[in-house]
């Protein structure tokens, strides 16, 4: 004796299916349309951190455990409290951070080395502070949440070529914004040990 599913079971199943479809198409349409962005935003004249004098950053730096729970909170502000030419070059003075300055390639520091390259390729990476560290960039589509707002960003990573390439920072940089958010690392874990991200921004 044959047995024939209701109607309604078979239509339910083609729902479902169509559902998991779309999902995963709407999915990877954000993926594309957040590298998209990303690309040309990189394709125009922009910097990747918005130098004037006056601009500032509030963030707030949370302590974490190894499951992420909050041990200790803070606030901090960056701000631009100034600048200064260098024979031709006028870079600007960020609280507690030095000077820096927008070239061609990037945002430099008086040091001077390359602080964060832009344009760059993914995969690519720059030597930092005197050869201590490396600076790759590893997406340029990352979309992050903070409590300023959701940015598309470029993502770095730095790693410490002495301690076999261990992970000590993870940035996620918006062009035209700056640091959105930032994760710090120990040598001995997977896990960040502290976690700042963006609270409110002045950009002028």
């Amino acid at each position: 004796m044959c047995h024939t599913e209701p109607e309604g079971s078979n239509s339910k199943q083609r729902l479902t299916t169509w559902c998991s479809v779309l999902s995963v198409l709407g999915a990877a349409l954000l993926a594309f349309q957040c590298e998209d962005q990303a690309s040309s935003i990189e394709n125009r004249s922009v910097q990747l951190i918005p130098m004037a004098v006056g601009n500032q950053w509030h963030y707030q730096s949370d302590l974490v455990d190894s499951i992420g729970n909050v041990i200790v909170s803070t606030n901090e502000t960056i701000r631009i409290f100034g600048d200064t030419l260098v024979g031709s070059d006028l870079w600007f003075g960020f609280s507690s951070q030095g000077y820096r300055m927008n070239r061609h390639d990037g945002v430099w520091q008086l040091i001077p080395t390359p602080y964060l390259e832009f344009p760059m390729n993914i995969g690519d990476s720059v030597l930092q502070r005197n050869g201590l560290t490396y600076m790759r960039l590893i997406s340029k589509g990352e979309r992050i949440t903070v409590p300023a707002g959701s940015f598309v960003c470029f993502a770095y990573t730095e790693t410490n070529p002495r301690e076999n390439n261990a992970l000590v920072n993870r940035y996620y940089v918006a062009p035209s914004l700056g640091l959105v958010r930032r994760e710090v690392y120990s040598v001995t874990s997977v896990h960040p040990y502290a976690i700042i991200q963006l609270l409110v921004f002045e950009i002028r």
